[in-house]
């Protein structure tokens, strides 16, 4: 397990290491951005939900150093983390909550 964290609707949401290990090879950019992931799934700016998939939700957190987001996909019926990336794009979907 690489960490377990409380995202904003009170859920712990898990990162296994096979999980990490499949996101830093699919999208290296994130390798050194494991503390960012944390904090986008702590106190994201836009939760979306998938259009297409119920079970997956969208967090969004903007970080200047980035000068992008940072996204992490949540599997949220089981309460993992199935990936996260680097995008200048906000996701489409139902919007679920955004920072006031």
């Amino acid at each position: 397990m690489v960490f377990v964290e409380k995202e904003k609707f009170g859920q712990l949401i898990r990162l296994t290491g096979e999980r990490w290990q499949h996101i830093v090879e699919r999208h290296p950019e994130v390798k050194e951005h494991l503390l960012k992931i944390r904090s986008t799934i702590q106190k994201p700016d836009l939760i979306v939900q998938n259009q297409y998939n119920q079970v997956e939700r969208y967090y969004h957190k903007y970080f200047k150093s980035l000068k992008n987001y940072l996204i992490v996909i949540i599997e949220y019926k089981k309460n993992f983390i199935i990936t996260a990336f680097i995008s200048r794009k906000i996701k489409r979907g139902e919007q679920l909550w955004k920072k006031p």
